[in-house]
């Protein structure tokens, strides 16, 4: 699954990429491990890291430490806002060869606007074809979708740690082997 962040910090923007894999694959486990963070049949909105408190966040944490998720980070810094979709695709490409030594055969990706779907459609073909066409399937999905929750939530705390707003979240995610070392591309 995967997602963005575009957090500021420092004067510039960064453009965060996270990958998130789980080891278990069966959509209904992973729906049932996210009813626990949220009260999914009640909830009229999508989890969104940025607007959640900090309950929510926390039961979030232990489901992405209980799913088994290995959240691969690329962050691109720093990025221009007219830049933005070089680096998304430069971070995708960054990406794919990582998720395929994961074993991963199939990506969703949260849906934007028809145009950048096609852009990164142009991209997983053109990075699939350079690492010899391996199987792979890709699809989109939208924010109410909720596997989609978990990207959501380590670019949030990606970003708050990037910002310096908070970093514990990150340090949490680090520290139960969520998250693995981030990429940077282009740092400054």
């Amino acid at each position: 699954m995967l997602d963005e962040a575009t957090p500021s910090f420092d004067g510039h923007l960064a453009y965060v990429v996270t990958a998130t894999v789980t080891i278990e694959d069966d959509p209904d486990a992973i729906a049932a491990a996210l009813g626990h963070v949220v009260d999914v049949p009640q909830r009229s909105r999508p989890f969104h890291w940025h607007q959640e408190g900090v309950k929510a966040r926390r039961r979030m944490m232990e489901c992405l430490a209980n799913l088994g998720v290995c959240a691969h980070i690329v962050i691109h810094y720093p990025t221009a806002r007219s830049g933005m979709e070089r680096a998304r695709a430069a971070a995708m490409t960054t990406l794919l060869p990582l998720l395929l030594d994961d074993g991963v055969e199939d990506l969703l990706i949260e849906r934007r606007t028809p145009d950048q779907d096609r852009r990164d459609r142009a991209t997983l073909r053109w990075a699939l074809n350079a690492l010899g066409d391996p199987p792979f399937t890709y699809s989109w999905g939208s924010k109410e979708d909720p596997g989609l929750w978990l990207p959501d939530a380590v670019c949030g705390a990606v970003s708050m740690y990037l910002d310096r707003t908070d970093s514990t979240w990150f340090d949490q995610l680090v520290e139960v082997g969520v998250i693995t070392e981030p990429i940077y591309l282009h740092k400054a």
